[in-house]
């Protein structure tokens, strides 16, 4: 495998050059602020069967896609609007919403209506198979252009953002695009459709409750900036897995996709509530970041000052493509399948090979002891290499496999240690067997051994990586560190765990340091802990260095560098990765099987299941860590998914006292027995839809859900307490069936 040694100077150069390559691009033209023919009334422009207008005078389109459908980019009387008043009426007239700093410090929000259109602020000027629309913000100083283009029947929308002008004392934060496009009103039958998680569905209606009509959804694309201020956790939410959201209709849809700027997107979705009648959803991309600087953190004088990066983004081109549904199609599992292409496009193009259970093994835990009254750290064994054989064999005789065996903890000083960069395990893990043995022992029973390994957060300082000098910086330049939360008081947690996260030079050179580590001892697997989950932006500022701070579509392109050169030769596993692994990952643990069960979310839908099945491996949470243990073993049957269990082999108690102690009921002496049966019983299923799409997923009759795959495989799942019949099949209550339609190719 060519080496990663030079790998920062290669992208160094790059991001210099401008040719890294963003995750996403299409073959549309790309934005230009070349002169274009200025433009009065109403520009239309037909391709690909589609039909563009645009109002000269008030920045309003309407596209009819090739299969009938008519979408308009903002309501035809937002006056009528029986819910909306004031700005947010005014929102109804808007393309562009805009947040900012003003000269006064002080955060702010406007739109193109109010600050551009009503003052004569706009310009419209025809191009090759668009129109480009110039906002000029008098008050605010701001200038920007907005571009639409029709290109194989899609709507193109850019944001040239490297053309963004800020000619006053005033600093954009964020730019939502297209804010009321294809809105629904309550009288329609349709549905929003966000990614959150594995996917969920807003319908339109009459509101329910208060909380509904209170709701507005805000959801990050791949997370949180981590680097951004928190000091409060009070709920569990699942992050935007995939850059994408959609909108049906009844009789058409589309699924629109962040094809440049994802990693500096959000999603932006409002129900029919008390602020408007309508329901939509659309994107909006970070300009520059803003956050509050905590100063003196969790303490009675603690203070939030708002603050803000002098440079904006790099990104020079925001990009989302609108895919238009036919018909028979306009619906989530269209929407999946439109997803699933795109996603090919993107590098997506590997078959999963058939896997009966991947196993999460805990190896040992660094745990403090007293040595003569004095704290001292120590790593305790909970699984040995020699244990994890001997699981491996009880397995495989019981006629299990073939499996995939995550190996969790086994390095020197355990997970939470120096960042293990040599590749050495700890002794006490180790139980006289060597990684590669182990590794061997593995692939000669049908098992693929995963040592698992965290390049991005750095514990303590050591294997080549510092808390310091290796650490990203919050948007006030100051050294970041997270920790843990107290489950007592939302909290992070002063006296525990913390960390820092590695800057991403410092992870593709850590990158190049393991590899090569793992290369030396023949272990072709690599499984990210971190990265596929955490994308953070650095803050960093020097003026004497020359250096800027790095947004997070530059980290974006940077991991899928690294991941790139390891994918090359390499098995890659990825923990509840984003879709920015998807291109790259052979598996995948952790995938969300819920949403984050907002109120405004009417039900959760396997979106990104559908998208992806069968081209790698994938798991939901570890089954026996969940709060009903059974349920989840169904809604992997429903979702797709290959079981994941967590287990140890001894003395889990343990565990309770460190920072693992989220894997509580892991003893493997107590599941074994039950997953034995589990995974005996879902192995011919396994067997007949690996490697197949999904194709669709309904909801059949009260808790009974059907899903079907490429060839003719269907599977049902009840999750009521009475038997069902289904398509002529008797689904067990609480219990599963599968079956091959008539004439179906099981090849």
């Amino acid at each position: 495998m060519k080496r990663l040694k030079y790998l920062l100077l290669l992208l160094i150069v790059l991001v210099a050059c401008g040719s890294l390559p963003v995750y996403g691009e299409t073959d549309a033209p790309a934005p230009s602020l070349e002169a274009g023919q200025p433009a009065g009334g109403v520009v239309e422009i037909t391709d690909g069967g589609a039909t563009l207008r645009a109002d000269a005078s008030s920045g309003k389109i309407w596209v009819t896609d090739p299969f009938g459908g008519e979408w308009a980019s903002n309501p035809d009387d937002p006056e009528a609007d029986p819910v909306a008043s004031g700005f947010l009426k005014m929102n109804l007239y808007a393309q562009l919403i805009v947040s900012y700093i003003g000269d006064n410090g002080a955060a702010d929000t406007t739109n193109n209506y109010v600050s551009a259109i009503r003052s004569g602020g706009i310009l419209c000027e025809r191009l090759e198979n668009g129109v480009r629309f110039t906002f000029t913000f008098e008050k605010e100083g701001f200038v920007i252009p907005v571009e639409y283009r029709l290109a194989a029947g899609r709507l193109i929308a850019d944001i040239p953002l490297a053309h963004v002008q800020e000619n006053g004392g005033a600093h954009l934060t964020e730019i939502q695009l297209l804010p009321f496009f294809g809105a629904l009103a309550p009288e329609e039958d349709g549905y929003l459709l966000v990614p959150d998680g594995c996917g969920a569905l807003i319908r339109t209606g009459a509101t329910r409750d208060e909380a509904r009509q209170m709701s507005k959804y805000t959801g990050y694309v791949y997370g949180r900036d981590p680097i951004l201020s928190t000091t409060l956790v009070s709920t569990h939410t699942e992050a935007v897995t995939l850059p994408m959201f959609g909108i049906r209709r009844a009789g058409s849809g589309f699924l629109a996709v962040i094809e440049q700027g994802d990693a500096l997107s959000k999603l932006i979705a409002v129900p029919n509530n008390k602020e408007t009648s309508l329901a939509a959803v659309s994107p909006s991309v970070v300009f520059r970041n803003s956050d509050f600087a905590t100063l003196r953190e969790m303490k009675a004088d603690e203070k939030r000052v708002l603050t803000y990066t002098q440079t904006p983004v790099s990104l020079a081109d925001y990009r989302v493509s609108y895919r238009f549904l036919p018909a028979d199609e306009a619906d989530y599992a269209g929407m999946a399948a439109a997803a699933r292409e795109y996603l090919k496009e993107q590098g997506m193009d590997g078959t999963a090979a058939y896997a009966g259970l991947v196993l999460e093994l805990t190896a040992g835990v660094r745990t403090a002891d007293l040595l003569l009254g004095i704290p001292v750290e120590k790593y305790q064994p909970l699984t040995t290499f020699r244990q994890t054989e001997q699981i491996i064999t009880e397995l495989r005789q019981a006629g299990i496999g073939p499996m995939r065996i995550k190996l969790d903890s086994w390095q020197a000083g355990g997970m939470f240690g120096k960042t293990p960069t040599g590749g050495k395990a700890d002794g006490g893990a180790a139980d006289g067997v060597s990684l590669k043995a182990l590794y061997d022992f593995a692939a000669e029973n049908g098992a693929a051994l995963f040592p698992t390994v965290d390049l991005l957060r750095i514990y303590r300082s050591g294997g080549g990586l510092s808390r310091s000098g290796d650490a990203v910086r919050s948007v006030s330049g100051g050294i970041f560190t997270d920790a843990r939360y107290l489950r007592s008081t939302y909290r992070k947690d002063p006296d525990g765990l913390t960390w820092t996260l590695a800057k991403f030079s410092s992870f593709a050179q850590a990158a190049a340091r393991y590899s090569r580590s793992m290369d030396r001892q023949g272990i072709a697997n690599f499984a990210d802990l971190s990265s596929g989950n955490l994308l953070p932006s650095d803050g960093h500022h020097s003026s004497f260095g020359g250096q800027m701070p790095t947004d997070r579509q530059q980290a974006l392109q940077a991991y899928q560098t690294v991941y790139e050169e390891l994918a090359a030769d390499r098995q890659m596993l990825f923990d509840n990765g984003y879709g920015y692994t998807f291109p790259y990952a052979t598996d995948l643990t952790g995938l969300p099987v819920a949403s984050s069960g907002y109120a405004l979310f009417d039900e959760d839908i396997p979106f990104v299941q559908l998208a992806v099945h069968g081209s790698f491996v994938y798991t939901a949470p570890a089954i026996n860590l969940s709060a009903d243990a059974h349920a989840q073993l169904l809604k992997s049957v429903e979702y797709g998914c290959v079981p994941l269990y967590s287990l140890a082999m001894q003395d889990t108690e343990r565990l309770a006292e460190s920072a693992l102690s989220e894997r509580y009921s892991v003893r493997y002496d107590y599941w074994k027995e039950t997953l034995q049966q589990d995974i005996a019983a879902l192995q011919p299923l396994l067997q007949a839809t690996a490697g197949r799409e999904m194709v669709s997923h309904r909801r059949a009759d009260g808790g009974v859900y059907v899903t079907a795959y490429a060839g003719g495989v269907y599977t049902a799942v009840n999750y009521t307490q009475a038997e069902a019949s289904v398509d002529g099949h008797t689904v067990p209550a609480g219990g599963w069936t599968y079956w091959q339609a008539e004439g179906g190719n099981a090849a």
